[in-house]
């Protein structure tokens, strides 16, 4: 049998075409699957993270009411962060202070908070505990909270974290935010400081078994203590420059033998006559370890001057129930309130804070 070789191989060309055309059209199905499935996969990407920004942006839109507050009085500074947010209280070494985002589930937190007290610069913090950060590349000069700091971007980091690097009142601040996004650049860009209580001197009295912080005003201190049957006074004075001694605060310490409530002490022992007094606002307050007190603030001549620094008067009542003691505070406007005014302090956020340290110790 003669074979027509020309007609078989045109017949193995038209096979070998058609089988590359089924080829090429599985191929290009696969691909486009593939493709449409992985741009699908990318928009529904880009979608979450536009979410989860507008989301972040309402957020951080949000007032300061609907945010909490972290204050650390010992290092003199605060901030504000999301409700949903959680924050570990505890030091573990020098870490003082850690939040977590709601999405953040890992043990790393979100925003770190770290404290070094060496006598050193930052720049050699960074060589010595940073070494790994290469500061000539990954860093730069800022301005953080109206403190010159710097801030880096290192290659090398366990998630991408920005860090942030400055010192006040002696302290090296360390602040890793590993989130970075516009959440948490709000809650850095709220950090405030105010004068840290390192350096007050601590009053401790072992008849009462009780202690406090003060600042120290003028160029000498001295303490005065006078007792009654059921009452103690502690005056801190202060020379202020002058010969003699002044009070800048006044504390007693009343062992309540009427077992008076808080309220029916301050009407009864407070005195209406005078006007500082009787022109003063009255609030109630809790503290974070939860003793009410009561504060008189007053501000007899209101212009933008006491507006801008705070009342003139600031008077204090509080009750421990644990010990049935009752506890004034009384702040001299002469010498309390100028201190406050020079180190830009309003009066009764001064005062405040001298209270939140009065504990009992025993």
């Amino acid at each position: 049998m003669k074979i027509d070789y020309d007609r078989f191989y045109k017949t193995k060309q038209a096979e070998s075409i058609y089988y590359l055309l089924i080829f090429i059209f599985f191929v290009t199905s696969v691909t486009s699957v593939i493709y449409n499935f992985a741009l699908d996969n990318i928009i529904q990407e880009v979608l979450n993270e536009i979410a989860k920004d507008n989301l972040n942006v309402a957020k951080l839109n949000k007032s300061d009411s609907d945010w909490r507050t972290y204050r650390n009085e010992e290092y003199g500074f605060e901030m504000k962060y999301p409700e949903d947010w959680t924050y570990f209280d505890g030091y573990d070494y020098v870490n003082f202070a850690k939040f977590f985002s709601p999405e953040n589930k890992n043990e790393m937190p979100s925003i770190r908070i770290s404290h070094y007290k060496s006598g050193i610069e930052v720049d050699d913090y960074i060589s010595e505990e940073r070494s790994w950060i290469k500061q000539d590349e990954e860093c730069e000069n800022i301005i953080f909270s109206s403190i010159p700091a710097v801030r880096c971007d290192p290659a090398i980091t366990f998630a991408g974290s920005n860090f942030y690097f400055f010192k006040n009142e002696g302290v090296i601040f360390d602040i890793e935010d590993s989130l970075r996004n516009i959440v948490s650049e709000g809650i850095l860009s709220s950090i405030k400081f105010f004068e840290n209580i390192l350096s007050w001197k601590t009053y401790r009295n072992y008849e009462y078994g009780f202690e406090f912080r003060y600042p120290l005003i003028g160029d000498k201190q001295n303490i005065k203590v006078k007792s009654g049957d059921y009452w103690s006074e502690i005056a801190i004075q202060t020379n202020n420059g002058f010969g003699g001694f002044s009070d800048y605060i006044n504390l007693i310490i009343n062992n309540n033998p009427d077992n008076l409530s808080l309220g029916d002490y301050f009407e009864k022992n407070i005195d209406y006559k005078n006007l500082l007094i009787n022109s003063g606002a009255y609030r109630k307050h809790t503290r974070p370890d939860g003793i009410e007190y009561i504060s008189s603030e007053s501000v007899p001549l209101p212009n933008e001057w006491l507006e801008a620094r705070g009342p003139i008067f600031v008077y204090i009542v509080a009750m421990f129930p644990s010990k049935l003691n009752l506890v004034t505070f009384y702040f001299s406007p002469e010498f309390f309130g100028e201190y406050a005014v020079e180190k830009n302090i309003k009066f009764d956020d001064l005062a405040h804070r001298v209270f939140s340290t009065f504990m009992f110790t025993e």
